[in-house]
């Protein structure tokens, strides 16, 4: 039997490009980490850690994966795996939101 981990998966997404039925130049989302403690992940965004924001991202969500021993994975579907944050302009950073409209129902971000 495989040993089994959550971890946590920090993606960036710019939700314009993100809607947007043009051919893209650049992908509307992009990974920036992943961690096996959530509050290391959090961490990281709410201090732009890697410059995440890079004046280009507006959202991050992270999600947890069940993390199969060795290097399998699988997002995990409850309610309550993606925690969101949106780009706060006037304090130049992220923080936490709900989660968008135009992302209700998907999963698996990191690609």
């Amino acid at each position: 039997m495989r040993k089994t981990k959550t971890g946590y998966c920090i993606t960036a997404i710019n939700s314009k490009h993100w809607q947007s039925t043009n051919n893209l130049s650049f992908s509307p989302t992009s990974n920036f980490g992943f961690y096996l403690d959530f509050d290391l992940a959090e961490k990281d965004v709410l201090k732009n850690g890697g410059y995440i924001h890079e004046s280009y991202y507006d959202y991050v969500v992270i999600e947890s994966l069940y993390v199969n021993v060795p290097f399998t994975y699988s997002y995990s579907l409850e309610k309550n795996s993606r925690k969101w944050y949106a780009w706060n302009k006037k304090q130049n950073s992220f923080a936490e939101c709900q989660e968008p409209s135009w992302a209700t129902g998907i999963v698996h971000w990191y690609s």
